[in-house]
């Protein structure tokens, strides 16, 4: 399903582990509590999504787009989000434990106790009014 458009699509507590949507348009979509773990999603337009409550462990999320988007308890444990926009996304209360955020651009995104603990942020973007504890 690589380069899929699944714009607006509802496709909550949906069961798609290692699937592959590389490059695929999913903008304004509505995945809460879907399982995403191991996932290809590198490169996906995922900008102003649900994603509340979600599995993204063991995730690739290589420069996707998440730009106003809502992860809400997500579980993002050991995901690759090198690169990825996350620009004014709501990533509050989301498990990030060992993530790649090398180069993430976290401009105004809200992570509120997330738990960052030995997540990588080498040369993140992290301007703006983002809020966060370490765990």
């Amino acid at each position: 399903m690589q380069d899929a458009n699944l714009i607006g699509t509802n496709l909550s507590k949906a069961k798609l582990m290692a699937a592959d949507l590389a490059g695929s348009n999913l903008r304004g979509a509505n995945f809460s509590e879907a399982d995403f773990s191991k996932a290809d999603l590198s490169q996906t337009n995922m900008s102003e999504t649900n994603l509340g409550g979600i599995e993204l462990s063991d995730a690739n999320l290589r420069h996707a787009t998440l730009i106003r988007s809502r992860l809400l308890q997500t579980s993002l444990m050991r995901a690759n989000l090198e690169g990825a926009n996350q620009t004014y996304s709501f990533v509050s209360l989301a498990n990030l434990e060992g993530a790649n955020l090398t180069n993430a651009i976290l401009i105004g995104a809200s992570l509120e106790s997330a738990n960052l603990s030995r997540a990588d942020l080498s040369f993140a973007n992290l301007s703006g009014s983002v809020r966060f504890v370490l765990a």
